[in-house]
């Protein structure tokens, strides 16, 4: 469901901020959220708040460690929100020329995506990151960084 959550701006202030947000699997839509507040030697004050749920995703990848001349295949995570069911096409961004990324397969209406990395021979060693950019229509896009290791 929703989730509202608390928190006071200092000690001593009458100003207190709500934060709500909603689990995965609420549907979008609009709820509306009651808040009562109370206070000693006050009366109870109440207000309404009108919360609307989009549909969403977000994309999440674990990090790598890719040895010079090697290829490593991981499962990329497809997380999708209050009914979101579109297709989304996966593709890089800022990968360094000594890197190849793949996806099988580049667009999905999946929650999971294999991604196949390799790094060539010449790569230097070090940590380098690049985007994953994931595109649905009518959305934003999304991004997350992967950070490859490659060792010495």
């Amino acid at each position: 469901g929703l989730r509202v959550t608390e928190t006071v701006i200092a000690s001593n202030a009458s100003t207190t901020a709500l934060r709500i947000s909603s689990a995965l699997e609420v549907l979008s839509g609009e709820y509306i959220v009651r808040v009562r507040g109370s206070a000693s030697g006050m009366p109870d004050r109440a207000f309404s708040v009108r919360v609307i749920v989009t549909p969403g995703f977000s994309v999440a990848v674990s990090p790598y460690d890719l040895p010079r001349g090697s290829v490593s295949s991981r499962a990329l995570t497809i997380v999708r929100s209050a009914g979101f069911t579109g297709a989304v096409t996966l593709s890089v961004e800022s990968i360094p020329k000594y890197l190849t990324a793949t996806f099988n397969p580049s667009t999905t209406t999946g929650t999971v995506v294999g991604m196949v990395l390799e790094a060539s021979q010449t790569a230097p060693a070090g940590a380098v990151e690049f985007d994953i950019i994931a595109s649905a229509t009518g959305y934003p896009d999304q991004r997350t960084t992967v950070r490859v290791v490659i060792p010495p």
